[in-house]
């Protein structure tokens, strides 16, 4: 049986456009995270910062020129979704020929957004914003109607947000290790030719 091709390397405007597209990710979750932190920095949580916290994920519902770029964004996930399928397949079955660097990264970051974020992350994202919303609404003097609620349901608020910054933080690194982890491949390609 002949030996499975090598993988594709990963191009310098592939690598720039992902790392690109995963800055945005990363640095949206760390704004998230750092308002949250900060929201949440006193104990008891000042009913003005849990205030804002409401306003700025009121806000972050449909933030003007950011929630369009995330949806911008959401256009062409059915071909990633795809593709990293399809380098999870041949890294798991042996169809394609890889450094192990190269495996590792494509199958972490399929399972990774496929396995986790899609499915876990962004619901429960959303879920926790809404509640937050919800619970720290306004009475009619300006103030929080139940500011202990509004406390508890921030604090959901700061784990699932550092999940999601790890998680994208895990895939700008993969994209990173795809991109170097086949180089010595094409070394060994050509002296194998």
């Amino acid at each position: 049986m002949a030996p499975s091709a090598w993988k594709d390397e990963i191009s310098t405007v592939a690598l720039a456009g992902a790392c690109a597209i995963n800055t945005w990710f990363c640095t949206n979750c760390l704004i998230d995270y750092s308002a949250d932190v900060w929201a949440l920095s006193s104990e008891p949580a000042e009913p003005d910062r849990l205030l804002f916290l409401r306003n700025y994920y009121s806000w972050r519902g449909w933030a003007p020129f950011v929630t369009p770029i995330f949806l911008l964004l959401t256009v062409p996930l059915p071909i990633l979704v795809f593709n990293l399928s399809r380098e999870l397949l041949a890294s798991t079955f042996g169809w394609r020929r890889a450094s192990p660097l190269r495996h590792l990264s494509d199958v972490v970051q399929a399972l990774t957004l496929i396995g986790v974020i899609l499915p876990i992350g962004v619901p429960a994202v959303g879920r926790v914003q809404g509640a937050v919303i919800e619970a720290c609404a306004v009475n009619k003097r300006g103030k929080l109607a139940t500011p202990a609620d509004c406390q508890t349901r921030a604090e959901e608020l700061l784990p699932v947000h550092l999940l999601m910054l790890i998680l994208n933080l895990v895939m700008f690194f993969c994209d990173i290790a795809k991109s170097t982890g086949n180089r010595g491949a094409a070394a060994t390609k050509d002296k194998a030719s």
